[in-house]
């Protein structure tokens, strides 16, 4: 009787051959031990199935049954295996990431990039909502495509309190130690004088002290009589802010009126040169549409007194002014705004205003600008008095004893610390003294003539 199956085709009797499972099994094991090889053998087994020869349908059919092992299997298990094969490594070879094409900011660029921003803001006085600005966004985005830069809130909240942190742990690590400030001047303004008064107590050997200019264009403000400026301003204001008087004045071509300002230094000087200058234009504008002009104003014009005075206050406000200029440069030392100092004092067109001079000066000058102005090889002191000599040696007596004996011998100009062609007029009205001490600390540090670090805090000094 026929054998019966649960269901399905009869099996055929090809499936029965010992041959065609070993085949079928020897497929299986290779087929395992291929998949546990790397993509380069998978490719070199693509390599040698593409160098066989193809065989027909045909022809595998009838071979079957050969004793051919490898014929067989060319029909059935290679056929299969190599379009697996070559299906997995098509896969492989054509897959490209996606990161290539698009341009990534992770969120540590993202903040990094937003300090960057913000920082060109802040340096630049910029106006927070121009980070908002259409054309700003497009070419942040053209730079970083992909890229959101911060918005005014971010600029003016958290982005700002982080950099003014780190600012000032910058300046914290910078000024850690004791060495890293040797002076500290400031404006004169009373929070400022209690700043240095503070400092001073706490750390003895800092030198504080308020700026000279400051304090002399106080002095300009000081020999100006109010009962003369009160008028000239009277007259500026009228020609500057009335539309009329204003217009006859610059088809006239001069200057514009000038007014006293407190943070602008030599205004007054200013003031009174656009007046004497402006003068005659005002008689003949006067003149010319007198009945235009408020006669509190033309009475003010017609007195020549005032015109007088403008002229003599010039003069000696012209003197304070140059010297402004000369304690405002970069290049002034200690020692040579102790000079001009003096030359105000003792001008002799000044004196009249001696007095309100030297009360600026007492509030301008320290014991150590004395001391400069001693150590100065150009000057050496000689336009100080006794007093102000003894002033300068116990300030160094008392901060920086151990320098007093370098102290003597430069005043000595002793021969065996000093060389004494350093003296010579020649060296001295060409080198600064920043430069002379300069030189002094580098022999010094050849030799140990003077006490240590005495021509370093001179030179130190020098350039406060």
């Amino acid at each position: 009787m026929p054998k019966y199956h649960s269901g399905g085709r009869n099996k055929a009797s090809e499936w029965n051959e010992k041959e065609f499972q070993e085949i079928h099994l020897d497929k299986c094991r290779r087929k395992n031990k291929r998949s546990n090889n790397n993509s380069a053998e998978v490719l070199s087994d693509i390599s040698v199935l593409e160098s066989r020869p193809s065989t027909s349908a045909a022809s595998n059919k009838s071979s079957l049954s050969d004793d051919n092992e490898q014929d067989g299997l060319s029909f059935i298990s290679d056929s299969f295996y190599s379009s697996i094969v070559q299906s997995t490594a098509m896969t492989m070879q054509q897959h490209t990431s996606i990161s290539k094409f698009v341009t990534t900011t992770l969120s540590n660029q993202k903040d990094e990039l937003d300090l960057k921003v913000a920082r060109f803001f802040f340096s630049a006085y910029i106006p927070f909502n121009v980070v908002e600005n259409l054309e700003f966004t497009k070419l942040l985005k053209k730079l970083r495509p992909g890229y959101e830069p911060p918005n005014r809130k971010q600029i003016s909240s958290e982005l700002l309190v982080k950099i003014n942190e780190e600012e000032i742990n910058v300046m914290k690590n910078d000024l850690a130690d004791d060495s890293a400030v040797f002076a500290v001047c400031t404006d004169n303004e009373n929070k400022m004088s209690k700043m240095r008064k503070l400092l001073q107590a706490e750390a003895p050997k800092l030198i504080t002290f308020g700026c000279s200019a400051h304090f002399l264009n106080l002095v300009e403000k000081d020999v100006s009589p109010k009962s003369i400026v009160k008028h000239i301003i009277a007259i500026h204001k009228y020609f500057r802010n009335h539309h009329q008087p204003h217009g006859w004045l610059l088809e006239k071509g001069r200057l514009m009126p000038q007014l006293p300002n407190d943070t602008r230094w030599n205004s007054q000087l200013d003031c009174l040169q656009t007046y004497i200058f402006n003068h005659s234009l005002y008689v003949d504008i006067r003149g010319e549409h007198m009945e235009s002009i408020d006669p509190s104003i033309g009475s003010l014009i017609d007195n020549l007194s005032i015109q007088r005075e403008a002229i003599n206050l010039y003069a000696q406000l012209k003197i304070v002014g140059v010297a402004l200029d000369k304690l405002q440069a970069d290049d002034t030392t200690l020692s040579e705004a102790v000079e001009i100092w003096q030359s105000l004092i003792h001008n002799e067109k000044l004196a009249l205003y001696k007095d309100d001079i030297l009360k600026r000066f007492k509030k301008a000058i320290a014991p150590f600008h004395f001391l400069a102005n001693l150590t100065d090889p150009k000057y050496e002191g000689r336009t100080l008095d006794r007093s102000q000599e003894e002033e300068a040696e116990e300030w160094l007596n008392e901060v920086y004893p151990e320098f007093m004996p370098g102290y003597y011998a430069f005043k000595l100009k002793d021969a065996y610390c000093f060389p004494t062609y350093l003296f010579n007029d020649s060296v001295k009205s060409t080198t600064s003294a920043t430069n002379w001490w300069r030189v002094i600390e580098m022999k010094e540090s050849k030799s140990s003539k003077l006490p240590a670090n005495f021509s370093k805090f001179l030179r130190q000094l020098f350039r406060s």
